[in-house]
């Protein structure tokens, strides 16, 4: 596998290049100031693989939920590289690559992300496939979703944060809260991705873009 993958649905943006045994990953938390990073970071982790672009089989990103600049700054650098080199793009929706790991799992799986104003952006899985759409609703709405006596396996960026809120909601319930391997889904982009790759399904259309749920403070602003 010859790939490179950017995880930038929350403030933390991750960047992964896999150049067959070679890998490198660099997951940096630097707020407003990702887009001045995004260019050396890409470099960077490619220099340490030693890929160059036209060696690349495909890119990846999560398509979302997630931040609306992060989104756009990935989308926008992959898509130079399938325009300059026919690199198959492939976007994952975030919320499926966060529960990727778990797709063993029987019972609920929760996958989360902070959407901000007292909400979370938050799907649920069972057995690997989708039980719910994409919601972007309170915590109080979300787990209305679950059977208030199953175990719940809650995975994301922003598990923890949720996880305090639905325990105070619901002090009974068993919410075990996945760390380390879900707090950025770069390894879960990589392998779905790979998947469609060697299915020779196609990337990203030249029209796709990003999956917002909501509208971005710019798009509300302006309709005021």
């Amino acid at each position: 596998m010859k790939a490179l993958a950017i995880d930038s649905a929350s403030s933390c943006i991750t960047f992964a290049a896999i150049n067959d045994k070679k890998s490198a990953i660099l997951s940096l938390n630097i707020g407003m100031h990702q887009s001045e990073c995004l260019i050396p970071s890409i470099q960077e982790v490619m220099d340490k693989t030693g890929l160059k672009p036209e060696d690349l089989d495909f890119t990846c990103m999560d398509l979302g939920p997630g931040s609306f600049t992060g989104l756009r700054l990935a989308f926008s650098a992959l898509k130079a590289f399938e325009l300059s080199h026919n690199t198959p793009l492939y976007g994952i929706p975030t919320l499926e690559a966060c529960s990727y790991p778990w797709s063993f799992y029987t019972g609920a799986v929760l996958s989360v992300i902070d959407a901000k104003k007292n909400s979370f952006y938050a799907q649920v899985f069972r057995n690997g496939e989708k039980c719910t759409d994409i919601e972007d609703s309170s915590v109080s709405k979300i787990i209305t979703h679950i059977d208030s006596e199953e175990n719940v396996l809650v995975c994301g960026p922003d598990a923890a944060f949720f996880v305090a809120q639905a325990r105070e909601l619901r002090p009974t319930q068993n919410f075990t809260l996945v760390k380390g391997i879900s707090a950025s889904p770069i390894h879960s982009l990589l392998e779905i991705a790979n998947k469609k790759f060697e299915k020779n399904e196609s990337g990203l259309a030249e029209y796709d873009g990003p999956l917002y749920i909501r509208k971005s403070e710019a798009e509300l602003s302006l309709k005021k």
